[in-house]
């Protein structure tokens, strides 16, 4: 058996939907964090309608002075989703140039899943400590849309679901295989805050589950200063066995 961990995500395909907070309450919309998911028939997956679209919302490049006497600069920046439909892998690409209008450095972030009026809060650090960037830009990538709904995974049972909070989050829980063969097993995760605003994602997934095996799976990511990592007070999870 072997576990792979991973702080960023890549397009694998969730098929199961679990949001929460710790020590929330059902609100009739989301599950509880400790109610067991895969015992019940699997909710078909409805077909997507509607048009996709994002806009990328106040980006701009920040000077932030720290404590050392040092000055570190970042691009922030706002996506939401404003179309009527779930995106899956919404990406931004970011470029800092310099006084001459070079390119000083490129990235990309992306995420998984964002759902119709959700927002998704950008902080991208500029490592080339020193020179100060001119400027920043930021352009958004191609769309791909998502389902409306996740399926729920017979394969698999969900329990003991919470976030653990503080300057490094990971998102917890317990998933037991409940076939007779063993199964591939991924477990993707969104870190919101208590606005539901979206600060980063992650995964973890294990190889070769074992048929009746658990699996504590624990969904780590890259937040770029302890100050945002703080702000992590909500997470949605999604599984898939492909």
């Amino acid at each position: 058996m072997q576990r792979r961990r991973f702080l960023t995500l890549v397009g694998a395909t969730a098929i199961a939907g679990c949001l929460g907070e710790q020590n929330s309450e059902n609100d009739g919309t989301t599950m509880t964090t400790t109610e067991p998911m895969g015992t019940g028939t699997p909710t078909p997956t409805k077909t997507p309608s509607g048009e996709p679209d994002a806009e990328i919302q106040s980006s701009q490049l920040v000077d932030e002075q720290t404590s050392y006497g040092s000055t570190n600069y970042y691009m922030t920046g706002t996506v939401e989703n404003t179309g009527s439909i779930r995106l899956r892998l919404p990406s931004v690409s970011i470029k800092f140039f310099d006084d001459s209008g070079s390119v000083f450095e490129s990235t990309e972030r992306e995420i998984f899943s964002l759902k119709p009026g959700q927002k998704w809060d950008l902080r991208v650090p500029f490592t080339e400590t020193d020179s100060r960037p001119a400027e920043v830009e930021a352009e958004r990538g191609n769309l791909e849309v998502g389902f409306v709904d996740y399926s729920h995974p017979s394969e698999l049972n969900l329990s003991d679901i919470g976030i653990e909070e503080g300057e490094d989050p990971s998102i917890t829980g317990l998933i037991e295989n409940t076939t007779q063969h063993s199964i591939d097993t991924y477990a993707f995760g969104q870190f919101l805050t208590k606005d539901n605003i979206v600060l980063e994602t992650g995964t973890d997934s294990i190889s070769d589950l074992d048929a009746g095996e658990s699996w504590s799976f624990d969904i780590g990511a890259l937040f770029v200063d302890e100050q945002r990592a703080q702000t992590a007070k909500k997470y949605e999870i999604y599984l898939s066995t492909e």
